[in-house]
């Protein structure tokens, strides 16, 4: 007994990825020509099982650099609000940005040859120690201040990174 007027969708597919299940309304209950074309492009991926999965997650992976080439100055604008007192110019925050990024890069070469967990643990507290050490040594602060300030960055430029990723997702699809 449904208590809704909307007919739900069960798909399930093998890939070599794991499976993909998809939940979605019928094209009648859609709200708006979004979700409708959002839908229809969901399908069309599902329906090419593991070819599909892996057309999309190579397409994704191929903007990955455009879009981190368009968050590094995000991510310099985010340091000089936090060091604007420091009277810092936002082309030398820029500079530490794209090294930040740089040694991130640098640093996940090696999970990606040793999947495991012990050698990601091991690779995200060398990466977190090391920038740690280039904050301090930039900005020169306080180790306190240095770690809360980090922190707060690190938070802030995850969120957008959640949001930059979700559009990605998005804008491969399309």
């Amino acid at each position: 007994d449904l208590d809704s007027i909307y007919y739900i969708k069960y798909v399930q597919r093998k890939t070599e990825l794991g499976y993909i299940t998809i939940h979605g309304s019928d094209s009648d209950s859609l709200s708006s020509p979004f979700e409708l074309f959002l839908t229809e492009q969901i399908k069309k991926v599902a329906r090419n099982g593991n070819e599909g999965m892996l057309n999309f997650v190579s397409e994704m992976l191929s903007q990955a650099p455009k879009a981190l080439f368009l968050l590094l100055p995000i991510f310099a604008l985010i340091l000089k609000l936090f060091y604007i007192r420091r009277k810092i110019l936002y082309i030398n925050h820029l500079i530490f940005a794209i090294h930040i990024h740089t040694i991130f890069f640098i640093y996940l070469i090696l999970p990606l040859y040793f999947s495991n967990g012990w050698v990601i643990l091991i690779t995200l507290i060398a990466l977190l120690i090391y920038v740690y050490k280039a904050f301090r040594k930039v900005y020169k602060q306080s180790r306190i201040k240095t770690f809360f300030k980090m922190n707060l960055i690190m938070s802030i430029y995850g969120i957008i990174l959640i949001f930059a990723i979700t559009l990605l997702l998005f804008v491969t699809l399309i």
